[in-house]
């Protein structure tokens, strides 16, 4: 039970600086990996996309040097969505 209670009390104290060192310094908050994808590079990979829609998205990532994921999160928030056209019937000449 010491023991149990010793441990509680070092991870709340351990959290508790946290806190503290979080709200005094903001930045530390957002310490984690910054995006990679500039304005400029988001606009040539959708040129890219839209020169040649049947292009795979791992083909763009390794064209434009960027992960698949950084493509798969860019077409997801310009809501780009997969489609593929299916002909189900063939207009004739003397269909009205």
């Amino acid at each position: 039970d010491v023991v149990i209670k010793q441990e509680r009390r070092s991870r709340y104290a351990k959290y508790s600086i946290l806190a503290i060192l979080t709200a005094a310094f903001p930045s530390l908050r957002y310490s984690g990996r910054k995006r990679i994808l500039d304005d400029e590079q988001k606009l040539y990979i959708l040129l890219d996309i839209q020169d040649n829609t049947h292009k795979p998205t791992r083909q763009v990532a390794v064209d434009n040097d960027v992960s698949k994921t950084s493509i798969l999160r860019l077409l997801k928030n310009e809501k780009y969505r997969p489609y593929k056209i299916h002909l189900v019937q063939e207009l004739n000449d003397d269909d009205p």
